[in-house]
């Protein structure tokens, strides 16, 4: 595992509110310009009886009302605080959660249905536009926007599938004999409308190219590290992939090249719930772990390095364990960290504890 330098953490602790359930996922409301900082969180919540979608307001200590919920502010007068605006409830567990613009999310739950829910502002509440029941036998563990109007998701039971999001009319289903119940999906990323790529439990990272209506994947390669947990696409350059893993590491590939693991970071001791590239500033990673930490690593002082020509991008380097800048970011025995969120200076992310973080920092390089 690597040991973190002496650096001074670029993102700083400013609330950490209790919300009194555990949240799988926590997303910032989608920006409604490029200079807008959102000032909304929803999150998904799962180990509980009544699971639910909520959103929180972020604002400033003082200008709250007095029924506002228990907060514990870090030793700052001017601290933010966190107050519950709005909750949708759910019968199942929340496996992923997306905005689709900054009034629409998409969440679907360990009973394999999607919820397309709307959230009005001004009324402070949570609507259902529409509920896909039982797209997947299993949990559906990821789900995204792939068009105006269709949606695809992968479930445990080893299925990807596409559906219009309006008729709820199933346009393509991948997996009925290409997949057994051990090699369901665990992740998934769109790279476009019609390339997706996912991950599984049995450790392997396929490439499906939607528009060939095949059971077989157009590429394929077995991770190094154990199931695939997480994934995500560098904003500025989409071919380089990072992959959370049950191990702890997070692999990284090219795929320009044949998929294959380019390099590789043994960052964590346990499972890597989420891995996050700043939307704006892609050389800084963001990492949740269930062995309690939140990690920032960073490429920054690598940018004006002159690379290798066959290397194209710094996270791409095969000795990129010995190069990186690695900053925790939460206190010890916060129990497991399962997801993070990032945009402009600010960053969300949600524990086991039961509590929801906002750290913030005014400058990113």
């Amino acid at each position: 595992m690597i040991e973190s330098q002496p650096q001074r953490a670029l993102f700083i602790p400013e609330t950490c509110e209790f919300v009194g359930r555990k949240l799988r996922r926590v997303r910032w409301q989608t920006p409604s310009n490029n200079l807008h900082v959102p000032d909304k969180v929803a999150g998904g919540s799962w180990d509980d009886e009544n699971n639910e979608v909520s959103i929180w307001r972020v604002v400033h200590a003082g200008k709250t009302d007095a029924d506002r919920s228990s907060t514990m502010i870090l030793g700052k007068e001017d601290a933010v605080k966190l107050v519950k605006s709005a909750s949708f409830p759910l019968f199942a567990a929340t496996e992923d959660l997306k905005f689709l613009s900054n009034d629409h999310l998409l969440v679907s739950t360990s009973t394999g249905d999607v919820h397309y829910l709307a959230y009005s502002e001004t009324r402070d509440e949570i609507q259902e536009k529409c509920v896909l029941q039982r797209l997947h036998e299993g949990a559906c563990t990821a789900v995204s926007l792939l068009s105006d109007c269709s949606i695809v998701s992968v479930g445990t039971e080893g299925h990807l599938q596409v559906t219009d999001l309006n008729s709820a009319k199933m346009l393509l289903r991948i997996g009925e004999e290409a997949f057994q119940c051990n090699d369901g999906f665990s992740s998934m990323q769109v790279i476009s409308a019609g390339l997706v790529i996912t991950g599984n439990y049995m450790g392997q990272i396929q490439v499906w190219d939607l528009r060939v209506r095949t059971n077989k994947a157009q590429t394929v390669d077995t991770a190094r590290h154990g199931s695939v947990l997480s994934m995500c696409y560098n904003p500025s350059q989409p071919h380089v992939l990072a992959c959370g893993t049950a191990c702890g590491a997070v692999d990284f590939y090219d795929l320009r090249q044949d998929l294959c693991v380019t390099s590789s970071l043994s960052l964590h001791k346990s499972f890597v719930w989420e891995v996050k590239f700043h939307p704006t500033y892609p050389a800084n990673l963001f990492t949740a772990s269930n062995d309690q930490t939140l990690l920032h690593v960073s490429t920054s002082f690598l940018q004006d390095k002159k690379l290798s020509s066959q290397v194209s991008n710094p996270w791409l380097l095969p000795d990129l364990e010995l190069k990186i800048r690695t900053v925790p970011l939460l206190p010890f025995n916060v129990m497991s960290v399962n997801s993070v969120d990032v945009v402009f200076n600010s960053l969300v992310c949600c524990t086991d504890n039961e509590s929801l973080w906002i750290l913030k920092h005014p400058l990113i390089c």
